[in-house]
């Protein structure tokens, strides 16, 4: 033991109990605990007096206590310094730390109920896997007693919220064991009203008194920020439980746990707030464009030591408007619910294949933000499922999103069951290739739903808004549509209910800038004909499959754009022969040159679908005889090109490569290959080295064309 320290002292009640001894004589030990707080100011930073006693007649000794206030009380641990654990264990934090005082009785010297003294209470530096650690040393014999306040996801007992608050008085002593408990933690710990309790550094306190009358009164020397912070779930009228597992003991036959409650009333429900803001934007603001998503709703919660917390948000709906999910994603990997543990308290182990962002959340009193990645789950019906895990003060947060795809465009994020923890931001980011920005320029509507945990507030529906500003690689800006042009090669089939003809849509704007993304539908004045699916290549043009009927004659294939407003159209005629060569030439004519044929594309050469190079080369062929090429990189537009095509300084994530056959006046249809840059070590290379596209032509500067020697 160390040499007799000055003394100081104080008086207290508090904290929540567990517990255990020796001996199977379990019945004859009785715990007794209470718990009050200095108001019932819903939203408000009482002081809490958590006590406990313990009596027994067979000399069983209690080991641990557990306490569970009422959902939605909490602790925040960096409101002031914290006093490193080595320094606390020699009894030398300082008085910055003490955030309470402690009246402790015990076993000693024959005495089952000896008064220890009064002692601080200190804020301790948690350990990785701890949200909070407080402790006190008992005077005079300086032995440390430490409190844990964890929040975990799903909690041990029953009728308990997620993430609700456990403070656990773990190997309490056996050889001095306690009987009486008075603990008393300060709301607004460096407040100078608790001067008169708050000892000199170095102070073990006040040995044998239950006061601190002989105290020197002491300044905390800092700024007063609340430590505690009492639920905002408030109703006028309406009581809340604080459940409290006491009379918990462990014998060397097992543990048993038998739980106790207290009804609490918050009240002052009238001055509780809610002004959440909500920010949505793509990180582009090119049109037609593969890019991530930000979401960001912020809940200030501003914590003053004469003030009430704003409530805290329990649910949130963001709805974007205009954008798209990217099909990239239907091949991209997903991770299991059993990896990502939402509901368990065992941590997340997503593979960081299905990872598709990260995400920021601010909870008040941590010392820093938890950081975490956002993974991609499995479709539940219609709904894209999104997992957001991250990691900060002991605590680790699982949330669960679901993304609705709304017609005719648009996406509604949903982020339902929050903990009842002061989040003042959750900041999203979904990384690049996540959603398709709009074809057209323009200001697109972000609304949403943010619903508070107070019941006594309103939902709040605030709205902003994100711009287009760009075609696609910075091209001007796609117009509306326009004019619809249609092309069909042949012209003329045989009427042999099995013949085919490839018709070809070409949308353009005023300007003559093809327009993508556009719904567009073809029909026949020959009810027997049938059409394939409609292709949108990316370009402003839309190819399908037409399969002639048995009927000889003329009948118009018509395309309609049922994007626009009003809807326009096209239409070209088609001639089902019942001939399958083509009619003789009448005698001294000439014979008519054939029509161009329609050309295809066939690879020659192409990269893999998942590869770390960031070189990619392409060759291709054409099967006429005389064809040339037009190339298009990341749906920008068609330019001409020669084979083979040499992709260099390709961006981390995913591309595609579409290249298209020219015969004459005939455009085949285009060819498409996607792919996928890793990198090396599994993430993603940094954005800065982007290919250049120049608007009007292909002509990329870090692009080589390399011809076959």
């Amino acid at each position: 033991m160390r040499a007799a320290r000055p003394a100081a002292c104080a008086l207290l009640a508090v904290v929540a109990l567990g517990a255990a001894g020796a001996g199977p004589a379990a019945a004859s030990m009785s715990l007794g605990t209470e718990f009050n707080l200095s108001s019932y100011q819903a939203g408000g930073h009482p002081d809490a007096e958590i006590s406990f006693d313990v009596a027994s007649a067979s000399g069983e000794t209690l080991k641990s206590v557990v306490y569970v206030p009422n959902a939605g009380f909490t602790f925040e641990p960096a409101s002031l310094p914290s006093c490193a654990n080595t320094t606390f264990e020699i009894g030398e934090c300082g008085p910055g730390t003490q955030l309470g005082v402690v009246t402790v009785r015990g076993a000693h010297e024959g005495n089952s109920n000896y008064l220890f003294g009064t002692a601080p209470v200190y804020n301790l530096t948690p350990l990785s896997n701890q949200f909070a650690r407080i402790g006190f040393l008992i005077p005079p014999l300086e032995e440390p007693v430490v409190a844990i306040g964890s929040l975990v996801p799903e909690p041990p007992w029953p009728a308990l919220d997620p993430y609700q608050l456990r403070l656990s008085l773990d190997e309490l002593p056996q050889a001095s064991p306690l009987s009486s408990v008075r603990m008393s933690i300060w709301g607004v710990p460096a407040g100078s009203a608790h001067d008169a309790d708050r000892f000199p550094q170095g102070s073990t306190g006040c040995p044998g008194s239950e006061t601190t009358d002989r105290n020197t009164p002491t300044s905390s020397g800092l700024g007063e920020a609340p430590f505690t912070l009492d639920a905002v779930y408030c109703a006028p009228g309406q009581s809340f439980l604080n459940w409290v597992p006491s009379d918990s003991y462990s014998t060397y036959e097992g543990f048993k746990n038998e739980n106790s409650a207290m009804l609490l009333r918050q009240g002052g429900c009238e001055a509780l707030t809610f002004d959440p803001v909500l920010s949505a934007a793509p990180t582009t603001t090119a049109g037609h464009s593969a890019g991530g998503l930000d979401v960001v709703v912020s809940d200030p919660q501003p914590q003053s030591p004469g003030t009430v917390s704003p409530s805290e948000l329990q649910t949130a709906s963001v709805t974007i408007r205009g954008v798209i999910l990217d099909p990239s994603l239907s091949e991209h990997p997903v991770c299991e619910d059993s990896a990502a543990a939402i509901t368990g308290n065992q941590p997340s182990a997503c593979p960081p294949s299905s990872k598709i962002g990260t995400a920021a959340l601010d909870v008040k009193g941590l010392v820093e933000k938890v950081q975490g990645q956002i993974f991609l789950g499995r479709t539940e019906g219609e709904k894209l499922r999104v997992f957001v895990v991250g990691k900060a003060g002991g605590l680790e947060l699982k949330l669960l999103g679901l993304i609705d795809r709304l017609v005719p465009n648009g996406l509604k994020l949903t982020l339902g069951a929050q903990p009842r923890l002061p989040i003042a931001e959750d900041a999203l980011h979904f990384l690049s290739s996540f959603v398709r920005t709009p074809v057209h320029c323009g200001d697109y509507a972000v609304e949403g739903k943010l619903v508070p945990w107070a019941p006594s507030l309103p939902t709040d529906e605030p709205k902003s808004s994100y711009s287009v500003s760009t075609g696609p690689g910075g091209s001007p800006c796609i117009g509306k549509p326009g004019t619809v042009a249609v092309q069909l090669q042949p012209t003329s089939i045989a009427a042999d209910g099995s013949s085919k003809t490839t018709v070809t849509v070409t949308v353009q704007d005023a300007e003559g800038i093809g327009v993508p993304a556009e719904e567009v539908r073809l029909s026949s004045t020959d009810p027997s004909q049938k059409f394939g699916e409609v292709v949108d290549v990316g370009d402003g043009t839309y190819s399908a499959t037409v399969i002639g009927s048995t009927t000889i004659g003329k009948s118009t294939i018509t395309a309609t754009d049922a994007s626009a407003s009003p809807q326009i159209s096209g239409s070209a005629d088609l001639m089902q022969t019942g001939e399958n060569p083509p009619p003789p030439t009448p005698s001294g004519e000439a014979t008519p040159p054939p029509a161009p044929q329609v050309p295809a594309v066939r690879w020659l050469r192409k990269p893999p679908r998942r590869g770390e190079k960031r070189r990619a080369r392409f060759d291709f062929a054409a099967d006429v005889a005389g064809a040339t090429f037009t190339c298009s990189v990341d749906h920008h537009r068609y330019s001409p090109c020669t084979p083979p095509v040499v992709l260099r300084n390709l961006t981390a994530g995913r591309h595609v490569f579409s290249v298209r056959a020219v015969n004459g006046a005939m455009l085949g249809p285009a060819a498409s290959w996607s792919f996928r840059v890793i990198h090396q070590g599994g993430g993603r290379h940094s954005r800065a080295g982007r290919l250049q596209i120049e608007p009007q032509c292909f002509n990329l500067t870090q692009v080589a064309r390399e011809r076959r020697g």
